[in-house]
């Protein structure tokens, strides 16, 4: 789904308007797994559920958001 103008949709990190590709690689890049250390600096607006780790749960918020663009 695209993002409406002046909000700032869940899954858009890069604040582009949509939950794309660039989204999806840079959430890759900051996946902790259970357990994992501090977040990697970038990635706290992946943390959907605020658990302090990027984790399955996590991707299945970006899943659902993603677009493809």
């Amino acid at each position: 789904p695209a993002c409406v103008a002046a909000v700032i949709c869940v899954g858009d990190c890069n604040e582009d308007g949509v939950v794309g590709l660039l989204d999806y690689d840079t959430f890759e890049t900051c996946i902790t797994g259970p357990g994992g250390g501090p977040l990697p600096p970038g990635c706290n607006c992946y943390d959907f559920d605020q658990d302090g780790v990027i984790t399955l749960s996590d991707f299945a918020t970006v899943q659902e958001m993603f677009n493809g663009q």
